[in-house]
């Protein structure tokens, strides 16, 4: 599923509404008949209502869609994603576990705040409970799950471990957001052109 799709589907009803809001105009124009096999269509506006009509409302919808997934969903994703490859890089170079296993611990751990519940713990009642331990140690650590200072972290973990990360990521996003914005502009002008052919 791509990070602009998880944004939408967090945003249903305002997706529905700009859905409905050019479906329900449209679907006046038709006149048609529910058969028992297929519709009986009598009258219909042609391609031209599918073709050129003010995608204002879309755009700007998917406009903000574009611009939660860069600005929330793509850090929250590479932050953990950072914290994952920490953890798994620090806890294979202490254990020899097998790679799936030790996979399954890590999100394990990171979903319940750092904690391994007692019916996981029994799950892999082969390891040593120090080993266990370990594992929620690191994961804590590695996803920023508990701090010093008693703050939390914005995503529940460390989204940056310095400040020239945070601001090489800040900068990233905002090329992106600016690309998009040319491309919107872009975009509008060409609608524009097609509704005053209309």
């Amino acid at each position: 599923m791509s990070l602009q799709n998880a944004v939408i589907l967090k945003n249903i009803p305002a997706y529905l509404e700009v859905l409905s809001g050019f479906s329900q105009s449209v679907t006046r124009l038709w006149r048609y008949v529910r058969a028992e096999e297929a519709l009986h269509v009598s009258a219909h506006p042609g391609s031209r209502a599918y073709r050129f009509f003010d995608a204002s409302r879309e755009v700007a919808f998917l406009h903000r869609m574009i611009q939660q997934a860069v600005e929330d969903e793509i850090p929250r994703e590479l932050a953990w994603l950072s914290g994952y490859d920490k953890a798994f890089a620090q806890l294979e170079a202490e254990f020899d576990l097998p790679r799936k296993d030790l996979s399954a611990l890590i999100r394990m751990a990171q979903s319940s705040q750092g904690r391994l519940s007692a019916r996981r713990r029994k799950q892999y009642f082969h390891l040593p409970a120090e080993v266990l331990d370990r594992v929620e140690e690191v994961v804590r650590d590695s996803f920023g799950l508990t701090q010093e200072d008693g703050s939390e972290a914005r995503y529940g973990f460390v989204l940056f471990d310095s400040s020239a990360a945070k601001a090489r990521c800040c900068e990233e996003t905002s090329s992106v957001v600016m690309i998009f914005r040319v491309r919107l502009a872009r975009c509008l002008q060409k609608i524009g052109g097609l509704n005053g052919l209309v």
